[in-house]
């Protein structure tokens, strides 16, 4: 039988000064059950819906120190050019403060194909009333229709953990600015964006080891908007 995936705990609470601590436990049988269903269902959702996105991940989640998430996603953009796609990125938390990850992705349209890497940096915990305050920093190079780019991006985020109908769940809001160099004309430009999402466990006591969350991005300046459902699964022993 699969054991639940986030537990709350009392010492997480004590050692990372947050409101809502998170513990993970598995048996190791499950691994390759929890990716395969991971990536069923997100074969699901790519079949149903058109998609493309970079996204914020899984920055919202207070985990614990050495966590390490898999995450499959499906997107959708619905600017001019945007087509169906999916992609892969693992993530990992290195102390109380700091997460890194990095991933790929392919789509349709005008948006082929890009790698990408991210740090965030916690500024402030969620605890009592303060919701929690981070910064992410980002590197991605994609290919948009038949030019490369390079985008360095910085995003505060900030994050509250909530209780929906008794299951806890981490929404959360971030304002990505870009500096975008195309490789074709030599020439930069600043992209800014808003993104709005939310992590929680899955509540099926059957694959309650998986974390869906999903996220809307809006374009503010020189960006997209689009949608992106994902599914992460921990990898820790």
């Amino acid at each position: 039988m699969v054991r639940p995936l986030i537990i709350a705990s009392q010492q997480a609470k004590a050692k990372l000064g947050i409101r809502f601590g998170f513990k993970i436990y598995f048996a190791k049988g499950d691994i390759m059950r929890g990716l395969r269903i991971s990536l069923c269902l997100v074969a699901a959702l790519f079949v149903t819906a058109q998609v493309w996105a970079y996204g914020i991940g899984s920055s919202s989640l207070p985990l614990p120190e050495k966590s390490k998430i898999i995450t499959t996603e499906a997107t959708n953009i619905f600017t001019s050019g945007g087509g169906s796609g999916l992609q892969v990125r693992y993530a990992q938390k290195i102390n109380q403060a700091i997460l890194v990850d990095g991933g790929v992705g392919v789509s349709g349209g005008n948006y082929a194909n890009r790698i990408f890497v991210g740090a965030d940096y916690e500024l402030y915990p969620d605890y009592e009333r303060q919701p929690r305050v981070l910064l992410r920093g980002s590197y991605e190079n994609a290919k948009e229709k038949s030019h490369r780019r390079h985008i360095w991006s910085l995003a505060p985020v900030v994050s509250k953990g909530t209780s929906f109908w008794g299951h806890e769940a981490f929404p959360y809001v971030a304002l990505p600015l870009g500096l975008a160099l195309q490789s074709k004309t030599g020439t930069y430009r600043t992209t800014l964006q808003m993104n709005l999402g939310i992590n929680a466990p899955l509540t099926i006591p059957s694959i309650k080891n998986l974390i869906v969350h999903g996220e809307l991005s809006f374009n503010i300046k020189d960006s997209f908007t689009g949608i992106l459902l994902g599914l992460s699964y921990p990898l820790n022993d």
